[in-house]
C-alpha cells in the first residue's frame, strides 16, 4: 500500500498493490453477502416473516451466473464498487467525517482495507480544516493553520438569523474549542507528515 499524504490531509491519496486489491475485492464480496444474510433474518423473524422476501435475499441466481462464463450479479456488484472504491482513495474526504450531510465513501473505502488517514480527528474539526484549505484548495499546510489560528469563530453573514436560536454567543464556547482542536490535530499531522526528516510516502 502506498500511501501519499498531501498538505491538505482531506486529499491524501492511497494505492493499493495488485493482492491488496484482490483483498478489497473479496471484502466487498463478503459484506454483500453478510447484508444478505442479515436481511433473510430479518424477515425471518415471527413478527416480520415474509419467506418472499427470505427467498430473494438468498436466490442462488444471485450468486451465480447462468453459465460458468457470464458475471453473476453479486459478481457485477463487486465490479462496480471496486472501481468506486479505488477512485475514492485517491479523492477527497467529504460527508460526515467532515459535516456534510451525507456519508463519505473514502471513509467507507478506508474502513474496508482496514487504515484511517484521520485517525483521531472528529467531525466538527474536520469542518474546520476543510473551511481552512477551501473548496478550491489552494492554500498551504502553514496557511491553513494560520488561518485556523487567526478565526475568531464569529459568524459571518446575516447575524438576524441567529436570534431565532438565542443568539450565536451561546456557540462561541464550542466553536472555540473545536476550533482549538482542527488545529492541535493539523500542527500533529504536519509534524509527523511534513517534517524535513520523513518522506511524503509512507507504505
Amino acid at each position: 500500500m502506498k500511501i501519499t499524504y498531501k498538505e491538505n490531509p482531506l486529499c491524501t491519496e492511497i494505492e493499493l498493490d495488485d493482492i491488496e486489491k484482490i483483498h478489497l475485492r473479496y471484502k466487498i464480496r463478503v459484506e454483500k453477502l453478510e447484508d444478505l444474510l442479515f436481511d433473510a433474518h430479518f424477515h425471518l423473524e415471527e413478527k416480520r416473516c415474509d419467506l418472499e422476501k427470505v427467498k430473494k435475499a438468498v436466490n442462488p441466481a444471485y450468486y451465480y451466473g447462468e453459465n460458468d462464463d457470464e458475471e453473476s450479479l453479486l459478481d457485477k456488484y463487486v465490479d462496480s464498487h471496486f472501481e468506486m472504491f479505488l477512485k475514492e482513495l485517491k479523492s477527497n474526504h467529504a460527508g460526515d467525517c467532515t459535516c456534510i450531510p451525507c456519508s463519505c465513501f473514502k471513509c467507507y473505502a478506508e474502513n474496508l482495507i482496514g487504515i484511517d488517514t484521520l485517525e483521531g480527528l472528529d467531525k466538527y474539526s474536520g469542518d474546520s480544516i476543510l473551511g481552512a484549505f477551501g473548496y478550491e484548495n489552494n492554500v498551504t499546510l502553514d496557511e491553513a493553520i494560520q488561518s485556523l489560528k487567526d478565526h475568531d469563530c464569529i459568524p459571518s453573514g446575516d447575524l438576524k438569523v441567529w436570534d431565532k436560536m438565542g443568539g450565536y454567543e451561546q456557540f462561541i464556547p464550542r466553536w472555540k474549542e473545536e476550533n482549538r482542536r482542527a488545529i492541535d490535530w493539523l500542527e500533529a499531522y504536519k509534524e509527523k507528515h511534513f517534517n524535513n526528516s520523513k518522506l511524503n510516502n509512507e507504505g
